[in-house]
């Protein structure tokens, strides 16, 4: 019982984990909408040498990086499911390992 509970808090951890690094990743893209919309807006704009369109090319690439961060680690820690759209789950779909530590429902 007891190395059971440890296990379910070292999956909890290591969700919670995943979990900031989805959250930035969702951040960093939004991030990247708003600079897309910067230089939309400032289509002529040369910063650093660089046209605008190259500036967008770079951040849409980093918004794809993102995205496979996201895909990458937006999964249960103890089976590797796919979380899909669930932005808080408490245990896992398939293998329903807890993803929150706490209380027992």
């Amino acid at each position: 019982m007891a190395q059971e509970s440890h296990q379910g808090l070292d999956v909890s951890r290591r969700f919670g984990v995943r979990k900031i690094l989805a959250i930035l990743a969702g951040v960093g893209m939004v991030f990247g909408l708003v600079a897309i919309g910067f230089f939309n807006e400032n289509a002529g704009l040369v910063l650093g040498g660089l046209p605008t369109r190259a500036y967008q090319l770079m951040v849409i690439g980093g918004m794809i990086v993102l995205a496979m961060v996201m895909v990458l680690f937006w999964r249960c820690p103890a089976c590797g499911h796919f979380l899909a759209l669930e932005s808080n789950p408490v245990q896992c779909p398939r293998c329903r390992a807890r993803l929150k530590a706490g209380k027992k429902n």
